[in-house]
């Protein structure tokens, strides 16, 4: 792949519901910027990272809830 592209690939989003539509919204949202952040060269792996990610997925589904 060229430098600064790629893809993600995630079992965050809640099957297809209109329950669950705001929560794969913001869900899609953290991914884009997650692979954006890769693109870009931030080190996603690291463990700090990886803490703020899981602190925004828990975020999420508290504002937004599942089914």
């Amino acid at each position: 792949e060229e430098p600064g592209s790629g893809t993600i690939v995630s079992d965050l989003r809640y099957p297809e519901a209109a329950a669950n539509r705001q929560y794969n919204a913001a869900i899609d949202g953290l991914e884009a910027l997650i692979l954006a952040h890769a693109c870009a060269g931030v080190d996603v792996e690291s463990p700090a990272y990886f803490e703020g990610i899981e602190t925004a997925v828990d975020a999420i589904a508290n504002e937004y809830g599942s089914t």
